[in-house]
């Protein structure tokens, strides 16, 4: 799709990983008539643009216990795949 460039890419591998059928729709969210009740509600109804690409560098510092959270549910979610797998490879 023109004009969309890196964030189509990006939407659809977060689409793709999140196990979410693809929808040409993800990509006009901001024509939806629902009503949001968000601080952001404004900005929902704009169409995707790379006005706001790098904005969370300014709230780094806030960010860096949720990262390292997301780090160590990673870590448990392998862990917890290879224990899955070992024991099924057992049970067989």
């Amino acid at each position: 799709m023109k004009g969309f460039g890196y964030s189509y890419k990006e939407i659809k591998s977060l689409i793709s990983w999140l196990g979410w059928k693809w929808d040409e729709k993800y990509l006009s969210s901001y024509l939806n008539p629902r009503s949001v009740s968000t601080t952001s509600s404004i900005k929902v109804r704009y169409p995707i643009n790379s006005k706001s690409i790098g904005g969370w560098k300014t709230i780094r510092r806030c960010l860096n216990l949720q990262l390292k959270l997301l780090h160590k549910l990673k870590d448990i979610k392998t862990r917890f795949s290879k224990l899955i797998i070992r024991n099924k490879l057992q049970i067989i």
